[in-house]
């Protein structure tokens, strides 16, 4: 019987340490003052988080930044025809110094910890490049705003 505890123990740990990375939000970051937040899961297509501040979209691979766009070099936020888990899959695509970028993702939000940094890109794309938004914006419905 206590043999087993030992693999039992390390499974539930296991488990709920991806349960928790699965949910658990992205750390904000501070750049050069600004607050920049995160808008995008990883968990999908890339290891890069997208995230969104005063100066443009910033592209984030672990702690690098690897590219910094501003809102009017946005060519397209849409939504793709792809879902995953009811969630629908979204585009950024760039172009900067001739350059072309697509970045595809989920926008990160949850029951638990709300959308805030996809919420605060779309409007402000709306408001300061409107026609690179192809797509509406209606959340994922009922927030429960439980903090840990």
């Amino acid at each position: 019987m206590s043999v087993m505890l030992i693999p039992i123990t390390l499974f539930f740990s296991f488990f709920f340490f991806a349960l928790y990375r699965s949910i658990a939000p992205a750390p904000d970051r501070v750049l050069n003052g600004d607050t920049l937040i995160c808008f995008s899961r990883n968990k999908f297509f890339s290891r890069e988080l997208l995230y969104c501040g005063t100066q443009g979209v910033f592209v984030y691979r672990g702690r690098t930044l690897t590219a910094h766009y501003r809102f009017e070099e946005v060519v397209k936020l849409a939504k793709t025809g792809w879902h995953i888990n009811k969630v629908s899959v979204w585009e950024i695509e760039c172009v900067s110094g001739g350059k072309h970028a697509r970045h595809t993702f989920c926008p990160r939000g949850s029951l638990w910890f709300g959308h805030e940094g996809f919420d605060r890109l779309h409007k402000h794309m709306l408001r300061v490049n409107p026609d690179a938004v192809k797509a509406k914006w209606t959340g994922f419905g009922l927030h429960i705003d439980i903090k840990f």
